[in-house]
């Protein structure tokens, strides 16, 4: 079942929207470096991948572009960096075949942040994907 809300927010004197999803698909937890030049499942002590909760979203550019987020809390992505090596970045992804993604970070005064990382963004009017990174 995916359940599908729509968000704006208002950046400058543009509005830019915000689409978020929630699905039953489990997430996992990937480490890169920020130009995603490699990556690799973050694993467990038992070698099983970790698993995180949060929602799936797409932020849509003013260019027809949209690139995938995934929003968790703050202490979500401090410990899910934990599992990473130094010079690497927790992302999520739920197979290997998955696009870049990032998370989005929900900070305990509401504040959101993207975090780094590599990111795919796919334009819309062509269906070409791009990849970036913050």
């Amino acid at each position: 079942m995916i359940r599908r809300v729509m968000f704006s927010t208002l950046v400058g004197l543009s509005l830019l929207p915000f689409h978020s999803t929630a699905t039953d698909d489990p997430v996992y937890i990937f480490c890169a470096p920020r130009d995603g030049s490699r990556w690799d499942w973050a694993r467990d002590s038992n070698n099983e991948r970790i698993p995180i909760t949060g929602v799936w979203g797409y932020y849509y550019t003013q260019s027809g572009g949209r690139m995938k987020y995934y929003t968790i809390l703050a202490d979500q992505y401090t410990n899910a960096n934990q599992y990473c090596r130094n010079g690497e970045v927790a992302q999520p992804a739920e197979s290997r075949y998955s696009d870049w993604s990032i998370f989005r970070v929900r900070y305990p005064n509401g504040r959101l942040s993207f975090a780094p990382g590599r990111y795919t963004v796919t334009n819309e009017r062509l269906g070409a994907p791009s990849a970036f990174r913050l």
